[in-house]
Order: structure tokens, then sequence, then C-alpha cells
């Protein structure tokens, strides 16, 4: 992923959501471009709908981890 490209990132995924709203990629994508633009809960909403489509997925993903590095007070 080119370094700053996250505005085309976000766009991208929420094609993504829109379309396959059942696959959990296009939350996870989402989670991380909100994440770099620093939009915390946007990027949380997204890795919880990430979780809960994918209850199996691996809690060493960045997502995941990103998520339980957000302040509490964000991640409501």
């Amino acid at each position: 992923m080119a370094e700053g490209n996250w505005p085309a990132v976000s766009s991208l995924s929420a094609k993504m959501v829109a379309e396959y709203p059942e696959r959990p990629e296009g939350y996870n994508y989402q989670g991380l471009s909100f994440y770099h633009q620093k939009q915390w809960q946007q990027a949380v909403d997204n890795f919880k709908k990430l979780a809960e489509l994918s209850p199996s997925v691996n809690r060493n993903r960045p997502s995941i981890i990103i998520v339980s590095g957000v302040p509490s007070h964000l991640a409501h």
C-alpha cells in the first residue's frame, strides 16, 4: 500500500462494504484506512464489524491489535 494513499483505500473499501456487506475484508481495509486518517471511532466501528463477521480472525492481525490500542473513551 502506498504511503499516504488512505483516502483512496477508504473509497475502494467503502465500495467493497456496499457490494459485499457480509465479507469481512472490506471492514478490515475500512478500519485501517480510518485509523491512519485518525478517524478513531470509525476505525473502531469497522474493526468491531470485522470481528463480528469473522470471530475466528487471528488476534495477531494488525487491525485487531490497533483496536486494542485505541483509548477506551474512543472505543464505545
